[in-house]
């Protein structure tokens, strides 16, 4: 068949420019038009350099730009008017939960997130889209419109009001700079969560790790650079590749702020480490009793004489495992006498596991029982970190009869090992993921604590990107993303909490769902002339008839800056329902006509925060009331009204 006339001419300065590139691919960049839109342009005086063999005079500076980046920067501090409504009937143990599941454009959650965690994440670990041709994610063409002008301009939107997502494909001329201004913003917000100790991971392949390191040298600081972490993707790669046969993706990591904190990598073999070392001067330790273990021998007396690589010098009698009488063997040790010493002090004990008397110590700091990781995290090449590949996490999707919902989820080995580098010893750290997609952040937490008994808790943070009618996801009735993200942790955690003895349930395995809406506050605006009486009605409220006491108590939350996990109890007092956040973190009573009774109780209370609606008040004398109420019995509680 012929082929189809295009029926177009070709932009002469864009054939120009390709040709220049082609010849000097350096001096391309991009450049706005005289219609607004973004376009290849030649940096000139990048190319009178390459014409010249002589240095040419320009001023000169170091820096990482792109199209958009101060419009991005402006994203990040735009205030938006939006909230975080409850969705007890999607979460699974709502009231005993302190793990969250947000749906919703992160961007927005990042912003309403930044009161309520500032500094309180230990972890963060995002695989966010890699910018690889086809991926989908929304970002603004201007950041000068409203969202919802946005979105609908740019048909991002569709007619029912859901978000749709568009490709950032190479015939975009804005291909990186798009990706980076969505990248941008979420770094710099994310950053502000992390502590003081914090580490955020994030997943990458070739397209963008190197504008990724640089984006993050801007965003946490070029000297809180902490690795690169190489990861095998898969053990098939593909075999048409005429260049190379990619296997491996990167996982960079950045400090909240450089510190000397180490990772932990694989645990040592037992938890101990041998005290010969091949090449040390011959010396002679004493070891105190009580010091020594002996595995393979509960009772018993061992002679004095050569054992290995060691004298034992001195008879040892072994009772109850361990050896009842100082001893002293002589070897090439680590240790001198006096460090042996210090370390008896710490807590540190010895291991002799067979009578070749191989010994070894065990440090009783969990610090000094993990080796450092290695910057290889997979099975072929580091047989310590046993991280799996895409194929081992669809493997896992599989036994949770979610097989082939996601192409390329993350496999639970890897999240694991990034995160307890960072808190294989704090067991109560709150770990965030902000592109949850699969939810496999979740599922390796809530397996990180079944294992060891910690308390870590999560929020993850997913828009509710449609399924695609043709994909498994659809068929197995799964709306969006968000729903089927749930879902995986769901099966996961009645995994785990079915593995722990009846009555004895240990591990948190819920989470609480918060869905992004638009705020909980009419938006009002009458000029002078166009009040009529037909409006009081209207505006006796600020607040959207829609909204539930729980949606106003989590506005006020995250305006508060309190954790969105802590207990919540209502109550019903003289007809009034009454939230408690926390026991007294925050006392709020939405209802109308509040009697001064109601209101004595909450002052009596002495909460640290008290809420209650403007409308609530019958008169300007019953709201003043109020105000004296809490000056007399609650004189430093906070109080506010909607």
């Amino acid at each position: 068949m012929a082929g189809r006339m295009k029926m177009e001419w070709a932009d002469g300065v864009a054939r120009n420019i390709e040709r220049i590139g082609a010849l000097f691919p350096g001096c391309v960049t991009e450049a706005r038009g005289a219609d607004g839109r973004l376009r290849a342009a030649i940096d000139f005086e990048r190319l009178r350099q390459e014409l010249s063999d002589e240095a040419i005079a320009r001023d000169e500076a170091y820096a990482f730009t792109w199209v958009g980046k101060r419009a991005a920067i402006a994203e990040a501090n735009r205030p938006i008017r939006k909230t975080l409504r409850p969705c007890p009937e999607d979460s699974v143990d709502w009231d005993a939960t302190e793990n969250l599941y947000i749906e919703g454009d992160n961007l927005d959650v990042l912003k309403l997130l930044q009161e309520s965690y500032f500094g309180k994440v230990k972890v963060i670990y995002i695989d966010p889209p890699y910018n690889t041709g086809s991926d989908r994610f929304v970002y603004s063409d201007t950041f000068a419109v409203s969202e919802e002008e946005y979105l609908e301009r740019s048909g991002a939107k569709g007619e029912d009001g859901t978000v749709l997502f568009r490709e950032n494909n190479f015939a975009n001329p804005r291909f990186h700079s798009d990706w980076l201004s969505m990248m941008y913003p979420r770094l710099l917000l994310a950053r502000n969560l992390l502590s003081d100790d914090g580490v955020i991971f994030i997943s990458i392949d070739e397209n963008e790790v190197s504008n990724l390191q640089k984006l993050c040298n801007e965003a946490f600081g070029e000297r809180n650079y902490a690795a690169t972490f190489l990861w095998t993707r898969t053990n098939t790669p593909p075999a048409l590749s005429c260049k190379c046969r990619k296997t491996v993706e990167y996982v960079l990591a950045y400090e909240k702020r450089r510190s000397a904190l180490k990772y932990f990598g694989a645990p040592l073999d037992g938890g101990d480490a041998p005290l010969l070392n091949a090449g040390n001067p011959e010396k002679a330790l004493r070891f105190p009793s009580g010091s020594i273990h002996f595995p393979f021998l509960r009772d018993g007396v061992i002679p004095a004489g050569e054992k290995g690589r060691v004298w034992l010098l001195d008879e040892l009698r072994v009772e109850d495992g361990v050896n009842a009488n100082a001893v002293r063997l002589a070897g090439e040790f680590k240790w001198e006498q006096r460090t042996l010493e210090a370390e008896v002090r710490r807590g540190t004990c010895f291991v002799v596991k067979s009578d070749r008397f191989a010994i070894r110590f065990q440090r009783r700091n969990l610090e000094d029982a993990y080796k450092t990781p290695t910057n290889l995290l997979n099975v072929e090449l580091n047989r310590e970190a046993a991280v799996g590949t895409n194929e081992t996490a669809l493997r896992e999707l599989e036994e949770l009869g979610l097989g082939k919902c996601f192409d390329y989820a993350k496999p639970l080995s890897l999240v694991q090992a990034v995160a307890r580098m960072v808190c294989a010893q704090d067991k109560e750290a709150l770990v965030l993921d902000f592109f949850s997609g699969s939810g496999t952040t979740a599922d390796a937490i809530m397996r990180m604590n079944a294992e060891d008994g910690g308390r870590r808790r999560f929020i993850m943070v997913q828009i509710p990107e449609r399924t695609a009618p043709d994909t498994v996801a659809f068929k197995m009735g799964f709306k969006d993303i968000a729903e089927l993200g749930r879902e995986r942790i769901r099966r996961s955690g009645a995994r785990i909490g079915a593995k722990e003895p009846d009555g004895a349930r240990r591990t948190d395995v819920g989470f609480r769902v918060l869905r992004l809406d638009e705020s909980n506050m009419r938006d009002v605006y009458y000029a002078a002339g166009e009040y009529r009486q037909s409006l009081l009605p209207a505006l006796a409220s600020n607040v959207k008839p829609d909204r539930t006491d729980m949606d106003l108590l989590f506005g006020c939350l995250l305006e508060w800056g309190l954790p969105l996990s802590m207990p919540h109890h209502s109550e019903e007092v003289e007809g009034c329902r009454v939230h408690t956040w926390n026991e007294g973190d925050l006392i709020a009573c939405f209802a109308e006509d509040v009697p001064d009774s109601v209101v004595r109780e909450i002052a009596r209370r002495r909460p640290l925060r008290a809420v209650f609606r403007d409308a609530g008040f019958r008169d300007s004398p019953s709201r003043i009331n109020a105000v004296e109420l809490f000056k007399a019995l609650a004189p430093n509680t906070r109080l506010k009204v909607l």
